[in-house]
């Protein structure tokens, strides 16, 4: 999947119909991209010059979700204020990469 595709997808799951946010989103797809691929290959001595296996496209996407979601409230993990409880599962896109992507082992 290309990363167009995966900007479609992520601007549908957050309701987003313009290009206005676009560079932002661009910015955290290519974050999570190298944090994918440094945590993938964290055992391998030699990582190969990579970008995201398709079986982890979803988990890419849904990183960059988590991340525009959280925006504001970067290390927050429990907010209370005027009645509102909120509890973030992931604190950063980070954790749900490293939750989500199961490193290779090296031998």
């Amino acid at each position: 999947m290309t990363n167009a595709e995966k900007l479609m997808y992520i601007k549908l799951q957050l309701n987003i119909e313009d290009d206005s946010l676009d560079n932002k989103l661009n910015a955290y797809l290519e974050m999570a991209e190298k944090e994918i691929v440094s945590w993938l290959y964290t055992n391998v001595k030699e990582p190969p010059n990579a970008s995201v296996p398709s079986k982890y496209d979803v988990a890419h996407i849904q990183s960059v979700v988590v991340a525009f979601g959280i925006e504001g409230a970067e290390g927050e993990t429990i907010h209370h204020e005027n009645g509102i409880n909120r509890k973030f599962n992931y604190d950063t896109m980070v954790a749900y990469i490293r939750s989500h992507i199961y490193p290779y082992a090296g031998v």
